[in-house]
C-alpha cells in the first residue's frame, strides 16, 4: 500500500493535498512569527519604493538601525503587496505554495536510497511536517528556504552522476549550485552552511568542485548584499547582519551560547524536524558502514549551531534529510512499517494544524488600535515586534533591548505611544523612567481585554 515507487499522479495528488494543508493552516493563523514581521515591513517598503530596509537599513523612528537583511523573502512577497494584497496574506500564499512545490524533489532525493520503499512515505510525511507547515502559516521565511537547498541538493545529484561522463556536462549543474546557494544565503543567514554540507553530500572525486560551487555562491551573495548596501547609502558591511553566535548583536532568539547550544542540539533537531528527523537517526543506524550521510548530517548540525543556534533552524533543512529519512523508513520491519507510519502521520498532523497562543491575537489588536489614533507625524516605540508591525512602524531589532534605548525613543517629541511587554523585566523601569512624560493609556474595553491577555502595557504622552 506505501511500498512502490512514485508516479506522476500519487506526485501531484501529494503537492495538491500539501498546498491545501497549508492553505487551511494559514486560515488558521492570526498573526505573524516575531522573525517574520521583518520581512512583512520589509517588503512593504520596498512596495512603496524604499529598499534601504531590504538591505539591513533601518528607517525614522526605529530604536536600532541594522536589522536583519535577507532581502530575497521580503523581495517575494513585495510583489503582491505592489498589487494590493495584505503583506501578511501574501507571504502565507506564497510559503504554501513554496512548500508544496518541494515534495517533488524531495521524492527526487530519496529515489536512490528508498528501495522502492521510502518514496511514498516521504512525501506523505512532507506533507505534514509539523513545523514546516506552521512555519509558512505564521509567514516564515523556511518554505522558500526548503526549496532551494532541495534544488541545491538535486544539482549536487546530477553533477555527482555526470562524474562519469565528460566534464562539460557538470558545468551546468555546478552552475546551478551555485546558484542556490546564492539565493539561499539572500533568504537566510545560514545558508553559508551549504559551503559544508554539499562537499560532504556530493562526496566521491566532485566533493572539491561542488565545495568551490558552494563557496562561490555565498561570494556572490555576500558581493550582491555588500552592493545593494551601498546603493542604499549605508555601510558595505555591518557586523549586527551577522548572527549572534558569529560576532552579531545578541539575539533573544538565539541560545545562551554555542555550548549550550551543541549540548541541546539534539534534542533541538527532533522537535523541529520531528517523524522525518526521527527516521534520519534510524537510517543513519541502519545505514552506517554509507559515511558520507551520515557525516553530512554531524557537519550539517554543526554549522547551524555555529552559524545560527536559535529555533526554526533545523527545520529549514528537512530536505537533507531525505535520503537519510527513506533509508529509516526501509530499515522498520515491513510487518510493522504501515501502523508506525499512519500513526506518526496523524500526529503530524494534529500538530501541524496547533493553533497560536490565543493572547497573540492580542499584539495585532493594539498596534492597529494605536494606529487609527496616530496623528500625522507621530509614531508609536516599545519592545513588542507585532504590536509595532501592526501600528505601521517598524518592528524593534530582534535583540534584547536596553532600558536607556527604550526611553530615549520615548522622548523623541514625535513618540505619542509606547508599547511595552509587561511579562519582561525592562517594563517597570522604562515605565518609571517615563512617569513626568507618559501615563497609561486608556483604552476601550474589547481593547483592553485583550492587552491585559497578553500582558502589554500601553502608555501614552501627557498632552
Amino acid at each position: 500500500m506505501i511500498d512502490g515507487p512514485v508516479g506522476r499522479r500519487f506526485v501531484l495528488l501529494t503537492v495538491v493535498a500539501a498546498l491545501l494543508l497549508r492553505v487551511f493552516a494559514s486560515m488558521l493563523t492570526g498573526v505573524p512569527d516575531e522573525r517574520a514581521v521583518d520581512a512583512l515591513w520589509q517588503a512593504e517598503r520596498l512596495a512603496a519604493g524604499d529598499a534601504t530596509p531590504l538591505w539591513g537599513g533601518g528607517a525614522p523612528g526605529d530604536i536600532a538601525g541594522v536589522r536583519p537583511a535577507a532581502p530575497l523573502w521580503p523581495a517575494a512577497i513585495a510583489p503582491l503587496v505592489l498589487l494590493g494584497f495584505d503583506a501578511f496574506r501574501s507571504a502565507q500564499l506564497l510559503a504554501a505554495i513554496l512548500g508544496a512545490v518541494a515534495i517533488p524533489l524531495c521524492v527526487r532525493l530519496a529515489r536512490p536510497v528508498a528501495s522502492g520503499v521510502g518514496e511514498r512515505p516521504i512525501a506523505l510525511l512532507w506533507i505534514v511536517a509539523p513545523l514546516a507547515v506552521r512555519d509558512g502559516a505564521a509567514a516564515g521565511s523556511a518554505p522558500l528556504f526548503q526549496l532551494l537547498v532541495a534544488l541545491a541538493l538535486v544539482a549536487l545529484a546530477l553533477v555527482a552522476a555526470s562524474s562519469a561522463r565528460a566534464a562539460r556536462h557538470r558545468a551546468l549543474p555546478l552552475l546551478g549550485v551555485a546558484a542556490c546557494v546564492a539565493l539561499a544565503t539572500l533568504t537566510r543567514a545560514e545558508g553559508v552552511a551549504l559551503v559544508l554540507v554539499a562537499p560532504l553530500a556530493a562526496g566521491g572525486g566532485v566533493r572539491w568542485r561542488t565545495g568551490f560551487a558552494a563557496l562561490a555562491g555565498v561570494g556572490t551573495a555576500v558581493a550582491a548584499l555588500a552592493l545593494g548596501r551601498l546603493a542604499g547609502g549605508l555601510p558595505a558591511l555591518d557586523p549586527g547582519l551577522l548572527p549572534a553566535p558569529m560576532g552579531g548583536r545578541a539575539d533573544p532568539f538565539a541560545f545562551a551560547g554555542v555550548g549550550r547550544a551543541l549540548l541541546t542540539a539534539p534534542l533541538t533537531f527532533l522537535a523541529e524536524c520531528h517523524v522525518l528527523g526521527a527516521l534520519a537517526v534510524l537510517g543513519i543506524v541502519a545505514g552506517r558502514r554509507e559515511r558520507s550521510s551520515s557525516w553530512s548530517l554531524v557537519g550539517l548540525g554543526c554549522a547551524l549551531v555555529l552559524v545560527a543556534g536559535g529555533r526554526g533552524s533545523f527545520v529549514a533543512w528537512l530536505p537533507c534529510l531525505a535520503p537519510l529519512a527513506a533509508r529509516g523508513v526501509a530499515a522498520i520491519d515491513p510487518r510493522g512499517r504501515l501502523p508506525i507510519l499512519l500513526v506518526a502521520g496523524l500526529a503530524s498532523l494534529l500538530l501541524s494544524l496547533r493553533l497560536q497562543p490565543s493572547d497573540w491575537i492580542g499584539e495585532r489588536t493594539v498596534g492597529a488600535y494605536l494606529a487609527r489614533r496616530l496623528a500625522p507625524g507621530e509614531h508609536v516605540t516599545g519592545d513588542v515586534r507585532r504590536a509595532l508591525y501592526a501600528a505601521g512602524e517598524p518592528p524593534p531589532p530582534p535583540r534584547p533591548l536596553r532600558v536607556d534605548e527604550l526611553v530615549d525613543a520615548a522622548r523623541d517629541p514625535r513618540c505619542a505611544y509606547v508599547v511595552l511587554d509587561g511579562q519582561r523585566a525592562l517594563a517597570t523601569p522604562v515605565a518609571a523612567a517615563l512617569a513626568g512624560t507618559f501615563r497609561v493609556h486608556g483604552m476601550p474595553d474589547d481593547v483592553r481585554r485583550e492587552a491585559a491577555e497578553r500582558r502589554l502595557v500601553v502608555l501614552e504622552r501627557q498632552r
